[in-house]
């Protein structure tokens, strides 16, 4: 499971991960949505908004627990067993740890913020931070392995029993709660699935030296990760503290949605390439070629879904979620620009970690988040749907710098990235201005799921024509891995 790689079976194992990491991704996605549409319409904005406001504390939380040992064991070449045990033992310490303290403060807490009910929320949610340590590092060897195979089974699973629990739940009136025992089940199931497809098994061992090297370079992920958690989700907390669960739930609504789709786009390639990158990392031009085609593929599919989407979110939101969810429109609309922004962003972090600099990447995001935590103070003087848009102005001011550094740190050249991104950007930009003028002239030829479903077919066979002429070689990149591989061609040359 720690073994070194040759360069051709990498690539094997890339392609072949890729298309078990976007089932993991798309089938769990899927799955989770349908899940998502059935509870919102059975269960309120407000219940909403509660199990958002609690997810900001539980998902920060999380953080800690992880610490960051998953990618130090990913991008360590060869991990000794006693390295790993440590790992394990000190995730499964600060699970247990920090669900105690979590109890504890849960009433100040729910104080704070003014609602009596987030209290006894908290706790319940509070029970998922031992799963997650038991978790974490079998997860990472699956993942260093590339067995994407028992990974995607895991979600998948985990998702089902979690997502039936909780609608029969809230079928029968049990509101928040149904989504509060929807993510334990879906926990507790993972952690089962989990620990049955890793042959690993921790050993009564720890080692201060190893301690101390795991956390040499995990305290930088660990302080990445926190900061990306307040870039992702001080928005919900300010939203939350200054007007209220019905907009919380609005805005989590339209915020979860689209956050779906980006994963389903981003996470199959991104966890490929994490391992993929780290065992290129003494390869510098092969690790551009693969970030460079890696980085085309997934912006020609990021960019014209979430275009699509906002030319389409007036009809998307109320068809989907129902007329109670139309005031998340606008906050829908906004985060679609969000997220074609951190699409185009998506691998510079596996790049980072492969190349042995995660203290870069944290720095990095020390400027995202001054600028996002500016930007949703202010936005709040003048209502929730400016915070969503202060986000992506945040983000965009990050983005300019950010290209630079990736550059200078790994050498991947900046018109590398420009060109890989910028080359969806017209289709994906005319496909929606297309579509957009289409739904205005037609809003009373159809019904409004009649209307919808026509314009997503145009838009994709508009799309469609347009990347077909006008970027041959993505089509070259999607037949390899259709084929598997099978190509004389490596998808690693340049």
């Amino acid at each position: 499971m720690t073994q070194t790689l040759a360069i051709g079976e990498i690539e094997r194992r890339a392609i072949r991960g890729i298309g078990w990491a976007g089932l993991e991704t798309w089938g769990s996605q899927l799955l989770k949505f349908f899940i998502y549409i059935v509870l919102a319409r059975l269960v309120g904005p407000e219940a909403f908004g509660l199990i958002a406001l609690a997810s900001v504390f539980i998902s920060f939380i999380e953080i800690l627990v992880h610490q960051g040992f998953g990618l130090a064991l990913i991008q360590r070449k060869d991990p000794e067993p006693s390295y790993i045990d440590t790992a394990f033992w000190l995730n499964i310490i600060a699970g247990i740890l920090f669900a105690i303290g979590t109890m504890a403060f849960a009433p100040l807490i729910a104080r704070l913020f003014g609602d009596p009910e987030l209290e006894r929320v908290l706790r319940y949610l509070s029970l998922a931070f031992v799963l997650v340590g038991c978790s974490r590092v079998p997860q990472a060897l699956l993942t260093r392995s590339m067995e994407f195979k028992a990974l995607a089974v895991r979600s998948l699973v985990a998702a089902a029993c979690g997502g039936l629990v909780g609608i029969v739940l809230a079928y029968h009136g049990w509101g928040v709660w149904s989504l509060v025992a929807q993510q334990l089940i879906s926990s507790a199931v993972g952690l089962i699935v989990l620990w049955t497809a890793v042959p690993w098994r921790p050993r009564f061992q720890a080692s201060a030296t190893h301690a101390r090297t795991l956390y040499s370079f995990a305290l930088s992920i660990l302080g990445n990760n926190i900061l990306w958690f307040f870039c992702q989700r001080f928005d919900q907390t300010v939203v939350g503290y200054y007007f209220g669960n019905v907009s919380l739930g609005a805005y989590a609504l339209a915020a979860k949605t689209t956050d779906m789709v980006l994963s389903a786009i981003v996470t199959p390639v991104s966890n490929v390439a994490t391992p993929a990158f780290s065992h290129l990392q003494n390869d510098r031009k092969a690790l551009e070629a693969s970030f460079k085609q890696s980085t085309q593929l997934m912006s020609a599919v990021c960019l014209p879904a979430f275009a699509g989407m906002l030319a389409l979110a007036p009809d998307i939101v109320p068809v989907i979620f129902g007329q109670k969810w139309i005031l998340a429109v606008p906050y829908f609309r906004a985060f679609c620009i969000y997220g074609m922004m951190r699409g185009a962003l998506g691998l510079a972090h596996p790049v980072f970690i492969a190349v042995g600099r995660p203290g870069v990447y944290l720095g990095q995001f020390v400027q995202l988040t001054v600028f996002t935590v500016i930007g949703c103070l202010v936005g709040a003087l003048w209502g929730a749907e400016v915070v969503a848009w202060a986000l992506s102005g945040a983000l965009l001011l990050h983005a300019v710098i950010y290209i630079f550094v990736l550059s200078a740190v790994s050498g991947i050249r900046v018109m590398t990235t420009l060109r890989a991104v910028g080359r969806p950007v017209g289709p994906a930009l005319s496909m929606a201005l297309v579509v957009e003028c289409l739904r205005r002239l037609t809003l009373d030829w159809f019904s409004p799921i009649g209307r919808l479903g026509a314009l997503v077919m145009v838009g994709v066979g508009l799309y469609a024509v347009f990347a077909r002429r006008l970027m041959p070689d993505l089509m070259q990149i999607l037949r390899r891995v259709r084929e598997g591989g099978s190509s004389k061609a490596s998808v690693l040359e340049d």
